[in-house]
């Protein structure tokens, strides 16, 4: 069995998510003071777009996002983090494990990032730490993404992390007002451990 944790030990790691550090970023718990950042990411529409979920409109849908996130995290349902970039002391994105399933040992990699920091390779170091914390302290089986079919930038960060396509899912969301194909990728705890990404 993948999972060497027993349910109280989760527990309490999902209760008190620990931060998480690379050479550039900190990884810890969102914080309502997170709300400015958020925003000048979230309000992106293209952004969104291709993260398949809808931008905010007003800095009141940051607070209340992060409300929500509060609220998670005390009762530990949210295993998802701020990426702060070191240099800068600023929150640049948001990355976690969501649909987070103990009893399958499976969770599904998310992140978005703001679009001043592409292409610097930020995202695959962040989510680099998120996939061993979950395949090490939440003893995962297996980590898998969803990413639009036009999301090559996505799509070469799952790529870089080991994860392998396993087919397409037609038509399967709705978020930019018509129908778009998905993408699945995943990695399995075998892989992970038999050839981590550099």
């Amino acid at each position: 069995m993948s999972n060497s944790q027993n349910p109280a030990e989760l527990d309490k790691i999902l209760l008190d998510l620990p931060a998480l550090e690379t050479e550039r970023l900190l990884l810890r718990k969102l914080h309502l003071e997170d709300a400015e950042d958020m925003f000048e990411y979230a309000v992106d529409p293209e952004l969104a777009g291709l993260g398949m979920w809808l931008p905010f409109h007003t800095i009141e849908d940051s607070r209340a996002d992060l409300e929500e996130t509060l609220r998670n995290y005390a009762k530990g349902e949210l295993v998802d983090w701020a990426i702060v970039l070191k240099a800068e002391a600023k929150m640049i994105g948001r990355a976690g494990l969501g649909r987070y399933s103990p009893r399958n040992y499976r969770a599904e990699l998310g992140y978005a990032l703001n679009r001043r920091y592409w292409g610097k390779g930020y995202m695959t170091e962040a989510a680099q730490v998120i996939m061993a914390f979950g395949f090490g302290a939440l003893g995962l089986h297996r980590i898998e993404a969803n990413v639009l079919s036009e999301n090559s930038a996505s799509i070469h960060i799952l790529e870089k992390l080991g994860m392998q396509y396993e087919g397409v899912k037609r038509e399967a969301t709705f978020v930019r007002n018509r129908f778009d194909d998905v993408k699945l990728y995943a990695i399995l705890s075998r892989e992970w451990a038999g050839n981590p990404p550099k």
